[in-house]
């Protein structure tokens, strides 16, 4: 073999040495941690007159294992701290709005409560636990649908609502109520129909999920605990409603038991989201939006942490030091 054949042999073995080497680090997970937290700017940025240990907080949300998103404002203080705050993936983070929605319309008398819907084989998603009971065709009064929709997290009764009030009404509500980085896209739980949502006219995938931010939901729970939302009669129902949440494994998962909290969830695969009022020793809200996660119990226990901290802290400030 001459001299220019070895070389080019060792040559390309090391092209080939280095493009593997270059796959192997990029997918790991120590990587695709660092290029989450570099493109989301998870770092925490704190008031000048916060009380919270910000140092430690920045710690934990640096061993999140994805992009995470932290709002928290005292109800009682104003003291606040948030990171990033553009848009994230929803999930069932969008289910808030459309209650507001609808409840807007039942304030307008164009629905009524009590008035009844027919549940279709179109609407049914997975992840409806309530709704999957019943049949189609059964019908279902407006209340249980929100409910449903938002205690249990249902995506039947979160599909059936968006029919209702109209994808496009609902997005219009959105944005006329300043809640710039939300949007509605896609139905929910309906992965595993067959949509032309998933391709464009030239072929291309079409962005269809859901976002949010944690500007937008703070917004939200801060209009709706001062009854700045709707009216004071459907800022009640609405509170009730999301007190009545039934997950407690993320913001409330290490809390006392008897604490309270008005909250909505969402999980989509990458993502794990909650956010709403917490009721201690002083009032505070507090939302969490998490993406592209790489260990989803590493960020779920990021989300119980960040929680847990935020409340010794509210409820004894000399428990964590900055």
């Amino acid at each position: 073999m001459s001299i220019n054949k070895k070389l080019f042999v060792i040559l390309a073995v090391l092209i080939v040495l280095a493009a593997t080497s270059y796959v192997y680090i990029t997918h790991s997970s120590k990587y695709k941690t660092q290029k989450i937290q570099d493109d989301t700017g998870s770092t925490v940025s704190i008031a000048p007159n916060t009380s919270l240990p910000y140092t430690y907080l920045n710690n934990i949300i640096a061993q999140s294992g994805a992009g995470c998103s932290v709002y928290y404002k005292s109800l009682t203080s104003g003291d606040i701290f948030y990171n990033y705050s553009g848009k994230m993936p929803a999930a069932g983070m969008i289910r808030p709005f459309i209650m507001a929605k609808a409840m807007e319309e039942v304030e307008q008398g164009n629905l009524q409560l009590e008035q009844k819907f027919k549940i279709t084989a179109d609407n049914r998603a997975v992840g409806s636990s309530v709704l999957d009971k019943k049949k189609n065709m059964e019908e279902v009064t407006l209340k249980e649908i929100i409910e449903a929709m938002i205690v249990n997290n249902d995506n039947t009764a979160t599909n059936i609502l968006i029919d209702i009030l109209d994808t496009d009404s609902i997005n219009t509500y959105i944005e006329q109520h300043g809640y710039l980085d939300t949007v509605l896209a896609s139905k929910l739980g309906m992965e595993d129909k067959k949509s032309e949502e998933k391709t464009g006219s030239a072929g291309k995938i079409r962005d269809k999920k859901n976002y949010t931010s944690v500007n937008d939901l703070m917004t939200f729970f801060n209009r709706l605990y001062y009854n700045q939302c709707v009216s004071t009669s459907a800022d009640r129902f609405m509170l009730e409603t999301l007190k009545k949440h039934a997950d407690r494994s993320r913001l409330l998962a290490l809390l006392p038991k008897t604490v309270q909290a008005a909250h909505e969830t969402g999980d989509a695969p990458g993502v794990q989201n909650d956010g709403g009022i917490i009721y201690a020793k002083e009032n505070y809200i507090l939302v969490i939006l998490t993406d592209r996660s790489v260990n989803q119990g590493q960020t779920l226990k990021t989300i119980n942490q960040i929680s847990s901290i935020i409340y010794n802290t509210v409820m004894d400030r000399e428990v964590f030091k900055k």
